[in-house]
Formats: structure tokens, C-alpha cells, sequence
């Protein structure tokens, strides 16, 4: 059996509290290890740690996540066809994305994607997304509250009308 979380609904009475995160990843060239501190399993750890403490001691009712919750930059050295650590155990390796590995980067752009890539990138999306939300602090705190994801626009225009 699972973990079990609990989950805090305010009531009509109460005031609402909610919380917003924004930018959950580093830049590619950027180590999340050097920021992961001693005891932490993962560079994203600790921020979420702070944040599930404080939604210990007074629960938040909602996490309103802005833009940029899931960088995708292990993708970028692969378009720029440079070589970096992150190319070496990502989508570069696919079977089905060897010949358009191998193109010069003016070729990559008029190269028809068949089905087979297009699976092959769905398949390394789907992937980076199950494992960036179900690891870590991050998934608990996740799991802990009702969470509203948005982008940079409608997570303004949110925050705005809920604190009015």
C-alpha cells in the first residue's frame, strides 16, 4: 500500500490560504546536485522541504504552480547538435533518432518527422514528466494539497482574484 497524505479544504468561514511556486527546475549547464545540501535526496529537495514544513504547521489549501514547472533542456544540446552530459542519457540515445542525430543542424530543420520519432518524443516527454512528479519532495508536495498548475499569465490572474 501507498503513502497516505492528508489534504486540507477550507471552509466557507476561514481565510484561504494558498501558495504559489514558479521556475521548479535549473538550466541546462546547471548541476541540481550543488544545491541538494546534506540529507536531501535531489538539488529540487530542499525548497519543498521548507515549503511541506510550513504546510505542516498551517496548511496551504492550494499550490498554484506558474510556468516552468518541468525544464526540458536536456533537449536543447541535442537541436544545437552540441555534445553535453545531459545529451548522453536522453533522447540522443533513441534508436529512432539516430538519423536525424547524424544530420548537420540546417538539414534538422526540413528533415520530415515520421511516426517512429514522433513516438520516440512522446515516449522521452512522458518519461521526464513521471519522473520529474512522482520523486522527491516535489511529488509529496504534490500530493499534500490541491494543486492548480497554470502559466506565468493565468497563474497572475489567479493569485490576484484569490487574494481578493
Amino acid at each position: 500500500m501507498g503513502c497516505t497524505f492528508r489534504i486540507s479544504f477550507c471552509a466557507p468561514v476561514f481565510i484561504f490560504i494558498y501558495i504559489s511556486s514558479q521556475c521548479n527546475g535549473f538550466s541546462a549547464g546547471i548541476n541540481p546536485d550543488d544545491f541538494r545540501g546534506p540529507g536531501y535526496e535531489s538539488g529540487y529537495d530542499p525548497v519543498w522541504m521548507d515549503l511541506l514544513e510550513k504546510h505542516s504547521e498551517a496548511p496551504f489549501h492550494v499550490l498554484v504552480g506558474g510556468g516552468d514547472q518541468l525544464y526540458c533542456d536536456r533537449l536543447v544540446p541535442l537541436c544545437l547538435n552540441k555534445i553535453s552530459t545531459f545529451t548522453t542519457t536522453s533522447i540522443m540515445r533513441e534508436a529512432d533518432m539516430q538519423d536525424w542525430v547524424k544530420l548537420k543542424p540546417n538539414e534538422k530543420k526540413n528533415c520530415p518527422m515520421s511516426e517512429a520519432m514522433a513516438l520516440t518524443i512522446d515516449r522521452f516527454y512522458f518519461n521526464h514528466y513521471c519522473q520529474a512528479f512522482r520523486r522527491g519532495a516535489f511529488a509529496r508536495a504534490n500530493s499534500s494539497m490541491c494543486v492548480i498548475f497554470a502559466f506565468h499569465l493565468l497563474a497572475q490572474i489567479s493569485i490576484s482574484l484569490l487574494a481578493r
